[in-house]
């Protein structure tokens, strides 16, 4: 429930690319609560965009569109 504080996010059910403060999110925990499987997560979507690349490489964003990165960059 903590992402969807009304306190810190306006509109919390909403889905805003825009956000302000958008990586303030749980998703994985914080604190003695983190996940312990968060590094599996991420390693199992570096290997699933990595196949997905593989096998649907020709798509592209919309004219006019500006990519949004996050995060780090991996290998």
């Amino acid at each position: 429930m903590a992402n969807h504080d009304p306190g810190k996010f306006a509109d919390p059910l909403a889905f805003d690319m825009d956000r302000e403060h958008i990586n303030h999110h749980l998703s994985f925990g914080a604190g003695p609560h983190r996940c312990l499987g968060m590094h599996l997560a991420r390693h199992e979507l570096i290997i699933a965009l990595t196949e997905w690349h593989k096998r649907i490489p020709g798509y592209e964003l919309a004219s006019g569109e500006q990519l949004y990165e996050r995060g780090r960059s991996y290998p």
